[in-house]
């Protein structure tokens, strides 16, 4: 289906593409729902384009392509440390707490970023303001 969304970036109406039906749209329009389970079947960056008409495109114009972003050398066999949150250190911990849910996901997401890479910790972040991948930095 061909879904057109306002991008809350460029005011532009932008079309894509997705495999979603208008009983989707007019569910999650209504609200009270979360975004993720009503299109459990989406890409992060397509659920993105249906809350706030951002494209791909759009995004990496606006914040940078993550595939160019700096690389840091994780332990990649490590499972991903927000798995055993209660077993996380209390210096994560008390990033984590200052996270702002009044505040823009994506910025609130690359402080918080900002702030885990300056205690030696690795963790990424989607297009719906999703933290994942907590990893160790290998020095």
């Amino acid at each position: 289906m061909l879904v057109q969304r306002l991008s809350s970036i460029s005011g532009k109406i932008n079309s894509m593409e997705l495999n979603v039906t208008q009983a989707q749209l007019n569910q999650y329009d209504k609200g009270g729902v979360l975004l993720q389970n009503v299109f459990p079947n989406l890409k992060p960056d397509e659920r993105e384009f249906i809350k706030t008409g951002i494209t791909k495109q759009e995004w990496n114009e606006m914040f940078g392509d993550p595939e160019e972003a700096k690389q840091v050398e994780v332990d990649e066999e490590s499972e991903d440390l927000f798995e055993d949150y209660d077993n996380l250190p209390q210096e994560v911990k008390d990033v984590m707490a200052t996270w702002d849910d009044s505040g823009d996901e994506y910025h609130e997401c690359g402080r918080i970023e900002k702030e885990l890479e300056a205690i030696g910790y690795s963790v990424e972040w989607g297009l719906d303001g999703q933290l994942f991948n907590l990893k160790k930095v290998v020095k």
